[in-house]
């Protein structure tokens, strides 16, 4: 990575100018600025002692992989922004759409005067969806496609209870968030969120005590809403899940094809096939919640091929906008049109459903994703071949054991997970990584 010409010490006490300007104006629980203005010795987080360790950065300007800060600084993201750009930052076919769909309509009328853009990019989305005729509802977030999912399967199926997995994130939204299983978020909200949603444990295979001597689920699940009960073997969590099912009164079962913010879980082989067969035995639809998922990101289209099961709904985003805010509950027409057809006003709408400049952007990011995904996909054994090499080199050297790790996930969707590392490792970790041009 290249640097700046200030030192470390003037690029922090920049940085905490900037972030002292945000505090002022924004709600104190959305940007984590505790330790921005301290010194690497007061939190044991910098690579150089004595010298400020900084975080967050506050980005300027960035183009493909690289990330440039107010100081100049250049870090490489692997992060690709919580997995919006697939394409990497300000990609040459999401910018030649920007600014001819700017030079035409900037925002429109997405429910009742629809813009070309947004029937552009509804026809180019739903040629990649599994279903014979597909249909959509455009958000701006996941939290949106997330909503409109659980508005959609109890339209459908005249029920109003919901089955989630330990570990799930699904959004923050008020509808979105009574499927995600995460304390932190619903703390304050608990009269409201915590109600019509059962979850059940996350299930492993049929003996899923230990791997390399730990638990096979990460720290933080140990004090979520199941406790102990987090994770549990295949057949607890089918015979569960039926006990719920079979009452009649679950709309859909949620999922993630792969738990990407508990840790890059995936499900045991022959699970998500039978959780189908299960839904459809009781008139209950599958919901998969492929925000992070799809479009490639896991080695396949979506992450439910790995699975060889075709859900009954599913919520995309993230890399559908190329960067901009984008997102769609999608389904096949036969539960999508438990939407009575609009005679007025729409049922489900937003002042900027389908805003223009998102839906060009996204219709080019899809186009571009459509001829590169093939190329892209060649590369993966290699990459798989790169990490193998990396972890049979670390358990070679027998540095840190603290450093002991598995690499989960799939495709581009990787995690590292640091099985012997005291609580708090990572955070610890990804600022000294910060500090060296990684974000």
């Amino acid at each position: 990575m290249t640097s700046s010409t200030h030192s470390p010490r003037q690029r922090a006490a920049n940085n905490r100018r900037l972030l002292k300007r945000l505090s002022r104006v924004e709600s104190q629980d959305t940007t984590f600025l505790d330790s921005a203005s301290q010194p690497a010795e007061a939190t044991g987080e910098g690579p150089d002692p004595g010298h400020p360790s900084p975080w967050p950065i506050v980005m300027r300007r960035a183009s493909g992989t690289r990330v440039t800060d107010t100081n100049g600084k250049r870090y490489l993201d692997m992060t690709a922004c919580f997995g919006v750009l697939a394409l990497g930052h300000r990609h040459p076919s999401a910018l030649t759409a920007l600014r001819k769909q700017s030079a035409r309509l900037i925002h429109g009328m997405g429910d009742v005067h629809p813009s070309e853009a947004k029937i552009h990019l509804l026809e180019s989305l739903c040629k990649w969806l599994p279903w014979d005729t597909p249909r959509a509802v455009l958000g701006l977030s996941g939290g949106d496609a997330m909503e409109a999912a659980v508005k959609t399967a109890m339209l459908a199926t005249g029920r109003n209870r919901f089955v989630a997995f330990a570990g799930g994130y699904h959004g923050l939204t008020f509808g979105a968030l009574r499927l995600t299983d995460r304390n932190h978020f619903h703390e304050g909200f608990e009269s409201w969120s915590r109600s019509n949603v059962s979850f059940v444990p996350f299930p492993l295979e049929q003996n899923p005590q230990m791997t390399c001597g730990k638990p096979l689920v990460p720290r933080e699940l140990s004090d979520s809403a199941l406790g102990e009960g987090a994770i549990a073997a295949a057949k607890e969590v089918l015979d569960r899940i039926s006990t719920e099912l079979h009452s009649k009164e679950v709309a859909a079962v949620v999922l993630e094809p792969i738990q990407g913010r508990a840790g890059e879980r995936t499900f045991p082989k022959g699970f998500v096939a039978a959780l189908r067969n299960l839904c459809q035995a009781t008139g209950t639809l599958l919901i998969a919640d492929e925000i992070y998922t799809g479009f490639g990101r896991t080695g396949k289209t979506f992450g439910m091929e790995h699975h060889t099961t075709q859900p009954d709904l599913m919520a995309v985003g993230k890399a559908l906008g190329g960067g901009m805010p984008l997102s769609a509950c999608t389904g096949p027409a036969a539960i999508m049109d438990h939407w009575p057809r609009s005679t007025g006003e729409a049922r489900h709408t937003q002042t900027f459903l389908g805003h223009p400049l998102g839906c060009a952007v996204g219709c080019a990011t899809l186009s571009t994703l459509r001829t590169d995904l093939p190329h892209l996909l060649e590369t993966l054994p290699a990459i798989e071949s790169l990490l193998q090499q990396f972890l049979a080199h670390e358990r070679k050297a027998k540095r840190d054991p603290r450093l002991d790790c598995e690499v989960r996930g799939s495709g581009w969707m990787r995690g590292f997970w640091f099985f012997r590392a005291p609580e708090g490792f990572g955070a610890v970790l990804s600022r000294r990584l910060l500090a060296k041009g990684f974000l």
